[in-house]
């Protein structure tokens, strides 16, 4: 069975895209990339493959937030590791797997946020797609 799939390294950046591929077709792409990080001196990598379901959809961002909101938004609905694994009641060790599928993580201010919120403003949604951008 084909798949959509996204390749990201540990630190959830992207790597590589695959579209309507056979499972032999994502073994290749693992391949090449872990070679490709080889010629390159990158030894020690843990790369994560995760399933796109249906069509990509296309976000329109909208760049011209202020500080202020951008701010406002981190204040409201930014949470530490411990915090949101406290509050999903998941172990802080190896929560990250499950973390990614609905939040973001954002290094400078050590803090995760949710992809996407029922409660969320549509402003706050721009800026949660936008800051899932940098």
């Amino acid at each position: 069975m084909n798949k959509n799939y996204i390749i990201v390294d540990s630190d959830n950046n992207w790597v590589s895209t695959g579209k309507n591929a056979s499972p032999e077709e994502i073994a290749n792409d693992i391949a090449e990339i872990k070679e490709m990080l080889k010629e390159e001196g990158v030894t020690d990598i843990k790369l994560y493959v995760y399933e796109t379901i249906g069509e990509p959809v296309e976000i329109v961002i909208s760049e011209s937030f202020t500080d202020e909101e951008i701010q406002a938004y981190q204040k409201e609905w930014g949470q530490s590791h411990s915090e949101i694994c406290s509050n999903l009641g998941y172990s802080k060790k190896g929560s990250d797997d499950l973390l990614i599928i609905d939040y973001f993580w954002i290094e400078k201010k050590k803090q995760w946020y949710p992809q996407c919120n029922r409660f969320y403003t549509e402003r706050e949604q721009e800026i949660a797609d936008y800051l899932r951008t940098l």
